[in-house]
């Protein structure tokens, strides 16, 4: 894929060896939690530039896709060439079951001002039978919680994308970075970035 930089997830054991180039696996779910996905949104958010003074704001979309479907339609995007945002950084995972909410809120905590979980279509294509089901559960819930945050709603999206849509993967990117440029920056890094403007003043 030409535009998105990529960086892979999966199951329930694995271990960082080099965040900026792939993950190996291991056992250690808590490992994982606390210390390997924190980092790995950190680094894809970093390596996007959203904090560059003075220039005009473009949205970050952190894109945790299955691996089957919705990595492999945008993987297709890119083969086919189909022109999308640069904006959208993938963390691909074997199942969009395996997105924890803790993931989500990671992402928005370090900036992202978007995130979009992409998984097998309803009710019957995932891979792992049911995981598609959890986490459309999962996401209901957690943009609940992101209103009491003050974080908008719509900064999270869920969408179900298989191998041969890639013009839909397109498509989602172009909706969601018109949609977040609308809205504006993340309310978590605009008070982020008004601390460090702080700080340096001091």
């Amino acid at each position: 894929m030409p535009y998105a930089r990529i960086l892979t997830l999966g199951c329930a054991h694995e271990s960082k060896t080099n965040l900026k180039h792939k993950l190996s696996w291991m056992r250690g779910e808590s490992f994982l939690k606390v210390y390997v996905v924190p980092e790995l949104v950190k680094s894809q958010i970093t390596m996007s530039g959203s904090f560059e003074k003075d220039s005009k704001f473009k949205p970050v979309i952190v894109g945790f896709l299955c691996n089957w479907c919705a990595y492999a339609g945008a993987d297709l995007a890119g083969t086919s060439r189909i022109q999308y945002p640069p904006n959208i950084r993938i963390i691909r995972v074997m199942c969009s079951g395996r997105v924890d909410p803790v993931f989500i809120l990671e992402a928005f905590r370090n900036g992202a001002d978007g995130v979009l979980v992409a998984g097998c279509h309803l009710p019957s294509d995932c891979h792992y039978l049911t995981g598609n089901v959890q986490t459309e559960k999962r996401m209901l819930l957690l943009k609940r919680m992101l209103s009491q945050l003050g974080i908008e709603p719509q900064r999270l999206r869920l969408e179900w994308i298989s191998a041969s849509e890639g013009d839909k993967f397109a498509s989602v990117v172009t909706e969601m970075v018109a949609e977040l440029t609308q809205i504006g920056p993340s309310p978590l890094k605009t008070n982020m970035q008004t601390c460090i403007n702080k700080r340096i003043e001091d």
